[in-house]
C-alpha cells in the first residue's frame, strides 16, 4: 500500500497503524515531503517528495522485496539532491 503522510482527518502513519491492525503483513510505503518521520514506531519505509516515476518504482520494489525477504517492512529511501 502506498499512502501520503498528509491527509485530512489523520496522517499517513495513523492510517498505516489502523491498516496494520487488520493486515499486519501488508507492505506499506509512506510518501512525504516532510524530512523526518522517524518518530514512528511502525518503522515504515518512506519516499521523499518530490519523486520521479522511477524512484517510486524503486521504492515499491524495495518495499515488496524487504517484506518478502524477512517479513519486516523497514526501508528508508531518500531523494538524492
Amino acid at each position: 500500500m502506498v499512502t501520503d503522510y498528509l491527509m485530512p482527518g489523520m496522517n499517513g502513519l495513523q492510517f498505516a497503524e489502523r491498516v496494520r491492525a487488520q493486515r499486519p503483513d501488508l507492505p506499506i510505503l509512506i510518501a512525504s515531503a516532510y524530512g523526518d518521520l522517524s518518530s514512528s514506531d511502525l518503522k515504515l519505509p518512506k519516499l521523499q517528495k518530490p519523486f520521479t516515476q522511477h524512484e517510486l518504482l524503486q521504492a515499491i520494489s524495495a518495499t515488496l522485496n524487504d517484506a518478502d525477504r524477512d517479513g519486516s517492512n523497514v526501508h528508508v529511501l531518500r531523494r538524492r539532491p
